[in-house]
């Protein structure tokens, strides 16, 4: 399935247990500056979940422009969003990364907003405070008449779509989780922050994976969504 036209979305995830066909050696992949920061992560989880996702980030993104991983050039929007070095926000090729423990997911395509996000279900030390800061006043009401039990796993279906969200607009956490509300089937937004137009202008998809959540939103007419593993797919498979 091409991504050459406006009508394709591609989802790429990898678990950083199994070997990825992409980059044999991940590293080599990386530019400088990013061996550096790598360099500088105390966490061998953190490190090696940086130099997964920026590897494949670089080889995908070479594969689809048909240059080499080396040869890619970033740049940051206005709130540190990174896109392709000389493309204007949202236009021409896009992308969009998230990892987590253990696993990450890159989402591609073209000419639109987009955003992605996959999160371990693991406990939280604080998870009243948390949920109230992050929950619309309706959403919060409901996570709070679940049973105890079951919160977590809520809470996190919940935060995967805000996030991705939020990822999509380019400002991050700083938007404020609680502005975005999701319909309680969690195939739609409920309601966005009015700078971002109606709600239904915005597509919402979620997925669940052994220990995981992940959530794609897009804005725009619904988009043909192929699924591909690092693990198994090679580097011109789909492109």
């Amino acid at each position: 399935m091409p991504i050459s036209d406006c009508t394709s979305l591609h989802i790429w995830r990898h678990d950083f247990t199994t070997a990825s066909r992409l980059a044999a050696e991940p590293e080599a992949c990386l530019a400088p500056d990013e061996r550096d920061r790598a360099a500088r992560l105390r966490s061998p989880g953190g490190r090696a979940a940086f130099v997964w996702t920026r590897a494949h980030l670089r080889v995908l993104l070479g594969a689809y422009l048909g240059c080499g991983p080396l040869d890619i050039e970033f740049e940051q929007g206005s709130h540190g969003k990174p896109r392709l070095a000389g493309s204007a926000e949202d236009r021409g090729l896009v992308f969009n990364v998230s990892h987590t423990h253990g696993a990450a997911v890159l989402a591609f395509a073209r000419d639109l907003a987009l955003g992605v996000d996959i999160e371990a279900e693991r406990p939280h030390r604080d998870l009243e405070r948390l949920a109230a800061a992050c929950l619309a006043p309706a959403e919060l009401a409901v996570w709070q008449g679940l049973a105890p039990e079951i919160r977590l796993a809520a809470f996190t279906r919940l935060w995967v779509c805000k996030e991705a969200f939020v990822k999509a607009t380019g400002r991050g956490l700083a938007l404020g989780l609680a502005q975005v509300a999701v319909d309680p089937a969690l195939d739609r937004y409920g309601a966005v922050p009015a700078e971002y137009g109606p709600a239904w202008d915005w597509r919402l998809k979620t997925w669940e994976a052994t220990g995981y959540r992940m959530a794609l939103a897009y804005r725009g007419p619904e988009r043909t969504i192929g699924f591909f593993d690092c693990a198994v797919d090679g580097p011109g498979f789909g492109l």
